[in-house]
């Protein structure tokens, strides 16, 4: 019923801790990732992919010619990827653990 990815789209639409239902969206993913401990490896995993995409982008993708509308676009991900991370961390923090581990 619920992945990773949408937990965080779940945070970034209703988990605002400024006029949101963030206490709400709290209590949903404690309830998840207490009852259903596949999830935090499912978190991990994500957190990996996301930490191997992150450094792996540019010189990948853009092999060093990167043009203004390819650099726009790499803006606009890392930007929309931080955001999210955002909400995601602010509505439940213990996810901050996973991707800040050095594991």
């Amino acid at each position: 019923m619920f992945d990773i990815p949408k937990m965080i789209d779940i945070c970034s639409l209703y988990g605002h801790p400024y006029g949101g239902n963030g206490i709400l969206v709290n209590k949903m993913l404690t309830n998840i990732f207490t009852k259903q401990e596949s999830y935090v490896d499912d978190l991990k995993m994500v957190a990996e992919q996301l930490h191997d995409n992150v450094l792996t982008n540019v010189t990948t993708k853009y092999d060093g010619a990167l043009t203004t509308i390819g650099l726009y676009d790499l803006l606009c991900y890392y930007y929309d990827t931080c955001m999210s991370l955002i909400c995601l961390f602010s509505t439940y923090p213990p996810t901050m653990n996973y991707f800040n581990s050095s594991d």
